[in-house]
């Protein structure tokens, strides 16, 4: 019954929050396990790893896979190569070596 379970999730999230609101609480790992129990629960009605995992960090940065196509890296060299593009035509037009401004914003919108 999909409202049963919607309470019952309820609960366990509402556990979850009385715990943190303590001032003196227990041991994180409870919590922890608290919030991997509702992501679990989460995931098997159909809510997939990248709605339920919102927040974790996966150590996706230091164990090599990615999420971003063509990978990081790729992702920094080209956001490199786009900031050194839009510097070098704001030098150009306050230096005047283009005919106007609208030329920047062109080659700006080209980018």
């Amino acid at each position: 019954d999909g409202s049963s379970f919607v309470s019952e999730l309820i609960a366990i999230v509402e556990s979850g929050m009385a715990y943190m609101a303590k001032r003196e609480r227990g041991p994180v790992e409870a919590l922890m396990t608290c919030i991997g129990d509702v992501r679990d629960l989460l995931r098997l009605v159909g809510f997939t790893r990248t709605t339920t995992e919102a927040g974790y960090d996966t150590g996706n940065s230091q164990s090599g896979t990615s999420r971003v196509v063509g990978g990081e890296i790729a992702l920094i060299e080209t956001l490199v190569q786009f900031r050194s593009a839009v510097r070098t035509a704001a030098l150009q037009s306050l230096r005047g070596d283009t005919e106007s401004s609208l030329d920047n914003v062109k080659e700006l919108l080209r980018l």
